[in-house]
């Protein structure tokens, strides 16, 4: 097995427990999130752009939004290494997790969305 394989496999490793972790983070984030809050904590910051409350969406909602957060920590993660000197090593080891990141969130809009023109732009995006 060669040296890049060996790095990218430790590193898919560490990154998968970190995943994990995430994963229950979110759960648990999502569980509090149901709980009652003030009015105070109910403001929104109109200068970025509305996400959908936790607390109205539904559960195929949530989950979509935990798969996809999810989805984009893991991307994250394996994205950020520090450059090498070698920009072809470079750009694979940034590149392969993106990629894994689009198909990622694109899985989780064929479990979840209901638009068959985006689920057909998902099934084209792991097709690829």
């Amino acid at each position: 097995m060669s040296v890049d394989m060996r790095f990218i496999r430790s590193r898919a490793t560490l990154v998968d427990c970190a995943v994990r972790a995430i994963r229950k983070t979110l759960i648990a984030l999502a569980a509090i999130v149901r709980m009652p809050t003030s009015p105070v904590a109910l403001a929104q910051d109109q200068t970025t752009p509305h996400r959908v409350d936790p607390v109205m969406a539904s559960s195929d909602e949530q989950e979509f939004i935990i798969d996809s957060e999810l989805a984009v920590s893991k991307m994250s993660l394996e994205m950020s290494a520090d450059p090498t000197g070698d920009v072809d090593r470079d750009f694979v080891v940034m590149m392969v997790p993106h990629a894994q990141g689009a198909i990622d969130v694109a899985r989780a809009e064929l479990k979840y969305g209901h638009s068959e023109y985006l689920r057909r732009i998902a099934q084209g995006i792991i097709a690829d």
